[in-house]
């Protein structure tokens, strides 16, 4: 029999698999997406901006309705599926590559289906504690590094591909829409058998502690509904009840210890089981209105980590678009200087996510955002003097001077992505993970759009395109600073565990 311990391994494991595939596709199709569109369908330049922007406007699109739905129906594998399958119908059409439209379609599903992870997302921060959350946030997203560190070695073989599959011509442009719905249909398959909601295992675990420490529970209960059942079945009907309790704080729990005090052969009123079973299963979900989403999400600690995010990413993108044209003009770069150059930043990147996975026991996010957003403005700073300085004509000087300003630029991206992701979930309620993960998914989709938009249309004056991007994030350190002391969860984390009831297994470690 699979024990709870290893199941929750395993659906980690699953989740993590669903990062990797994402960072997989993107370095697959970005290399040779520009080269399909231009000698297959003869497409103007500006239209791989828009299928570039395609995957990103789709994101935004699904991310909170799937998160929405996520939070109301508790049955976040079903979504998880949803968006495998949708990849690889999304990758097929990629394959198919009808006309350039078409492949602006395959880009819209398969960004649909990208709105799984804020579904995830948000499934770990209701299953985790604060101050575990960073730890498992930030190994999730380097999980998705690795993928983009693998997606260049694995187009040296993709490329070599040259057949049909019916009337449809598989070579070195559309193979990667074939690998990437072949890797989803494995994924599909491994959610469907292998994953197991992570609340439901926590649910069993802390129903499982407590019927250790009140056995008499359990023959109660077993009296109550006559119960001849698997001890999975009954350690769900007594979490059920206890469940109660803890959303309400209640009526609910002084009606189950007076059922208990009446002795094991007395059985409770048939409204008070009915009552308490159909509770149960209510999860304290508000109604979603304006009213509610002002009251939610327009607050001062909400709407500082929503700003840093989106400067974040902004800058973190334009950075990206200006960098390969900015190279070959000034150091001469070709492809495989980029190739290097890209898997070197995908190294430094991964080592600096272990590093705040480790900071993270020790250190409060809100320290770690600031240390981020400091590295960030240095290194933006320093490339505002860099660039315009720059002779093309003596690119060995250039070098160096490069190589600091991507260096600070790649050492901020895992503090910033990790500790800010992982503060706005504890500054929302759990409950609405879903959505409010879905929403922060639409603020960074913005700037991921308008940041390559930016940098595209600026590339030749490069004192705006960079002075804009380091006073968006001057603006976001100032308000981070005059909120420091509200983003403070030290306190608020200490005044939770000494009111609230705190299931058993809440404080165990999330891969144990």
């Amino acid at each position: 029999m699979v024990t709870l311990k290893t199941r929750k391994r395993i659906s980690y494991v699953t989740l993590g698999f669903f990062f990797l595939m994402g960072g997989i596709e993107y370095a697959v199709v970005l290399p040779t997406l520009w080269l399909y569109i231009q000698q297959r369908f003869d497409s103007p330049e500006y239209m791989l901006g828009i299928l570039l922007s395609a995957y990103s406007l789709a994101a935004m699109v699904s991310s909170p309705l799937l998160g929405r739905w996520a939070d109301r129906s508790r049955k976040p594998k079903v979504i998880i599926i949803l968006c495998a399958v949708v990849q690889v119908g999304g990758n097929f059409m990629y394959l198919m590559g009808v006309s350039q439209w078409f492949l602006l379609a395959s880009r819209l599903v398969v960004g649909f289906g990208g709105g799984g992870e804020s579904v995830i997302l948000g499934e770990i921060a209701r299953v985790t504690t604060e101050q575990e959350r960073t730890g498992i946030i930030s190994l999730m997203i380097s999980i998705r590094q690795c993928g983009l560190l693998l997606g260049p070695g694995l187009n040296l073989f993709l490329r070599l591909a040259n057949f049909h599959i019916g009337p449809f011509l598989v070579d070195k442009f559309s193979v990667p829409g074939l690998f990437m719905a072949v890797l989803w249909g494995l994924q599909s398959l491994l959610l469907l058998i292998m994953y197991t909601d992570l609340h439901r295992i926590q649910t069993e675990a802390a129903a499982k502690e407590k019927c250790k420490n009140k056995p008499e529970t359990i023959q109660n209960y077993s009296a109550v509904l006559n119960q001849s059942t698997t001890e999975r079945d009954l350690l769900h009907t007594v979490n059920e009840s206890e469940q109660r309790y803890m959303e309400i704080h209640g009526s609910s729990s002084s009606q189950q210890e007076s059922n208990i005090s009446r002795g094991n052969n007395s059985k409770p009123r048939p409204q008070e089981i009915s009552s308490t079973t159909e509770d149960s299963k209510s999860p304290a979900i508000q109604k979603l209105s304006w009213s509610f989403i002002f009251k939610e999400y327009i607050r001062e600690e909400v709407v500082v980590l929503m700003a840093v995010q989106f400067n974040s990413f902004f800058n973190q993108v334009g950075f990206e678009t200006m960098v390969t044209s900015t190279l070959q003009k000034l150091l001469h770069w070709g492809e495989l200087e980029n190739s290097i150059m890209y898997c070197c930043a995908a190294v430094e990147i991964i080592l600096v996510f272990m590093l705040v996975r480790y900071l993270s026991k020790h250190l409060q996010d809100r320290t770690m955002i600031l240390l981020g957003l400091s590295t960030l403005i240095l290194a933006c700073g320093w490339l505002v003097y860099a660039i315009p300085h720059s002779d093309p004509d003596t690119p060995r000087a250039n070098l160096p001077m490069f190589v600091i300003g991507m260096v600070l630029d790649m050492f901020s991206l895992p503090f910033l992505v990790v500790c800010s992701i992982s503060l706005y979930s504890k500054v929302t309620k759990k409950e609405h993970q879903g959505l409010s993960q879905g929403l922060r998914r639409v603020v960074v989709g913005c700037g991921t759009i308008l940041g390559p938009l930016w940098t595209g249309s600026t590339l030749t004056w490069p004192y705006i395109m960079l002075g804009v991007m380091l006073g968006l994030l001057v603006m976001s350190m100032v308000m981070f600073l005059l909120s420091y002391s509200s983003l403070d969860r030290k306190v608020e984390a200490a005044t939770v565990q000494a009111s609230d009831p705190v299931e058993p297994d809440e404080h165990q470690p999330l891969l144990s």
